[in-house]
């Protein structure tokens, strides 16, 4: 998991890498063949974790651990001796896939 200065400086990057590629398809247009990057699952899933613990989402739920999940779901967050799976989705495509981890989660960010 990304600690948040860590987040910022991922998201810089990332910005900064997009930014390279627009310049490249600005003035080449071969360069329009180069895809840009998709979101880190570390990313989206960190931030997610963070927000869950700041009780800035889902905030009616009393988790009292909130981690990554694993092979079992993308974050498990415990209340009491309920386990609640959350899956993330983080995409800027029009179609996204939603499979059997997402579908059997309490939860979808």
């Amino acid at each position: 998991m990304l600690e948040k200065l860590q987040i910022l400086e991922l998201i810089n990057i990332l910005q900064e890498l997009i930014e390279w590629i627009r310049e490249r398809r600005d003035n080449n247009p071969v360069a329009d063949k180069i895809q840009f990057t998709k979101t880190p699952s570390s990313l989206s899933e960190s931030i997610a974790i963070h927000l869950l613990r700041e009780r800035s989402i889902l905030e009616n739920e009393n988790f009292e651990e909130i981690n990554p999940g694993g092979r079992i779901a993308d974050i498990t967050a415990r209340a009491g001796v309920d386990l609640k799976k959350t899956e993330i989705k983080a995409t800027i495509s029009d179609f996204q896939h939603f499979g059997i981890n997402d579908i059997n989660a309490h939860y979808l960010v």
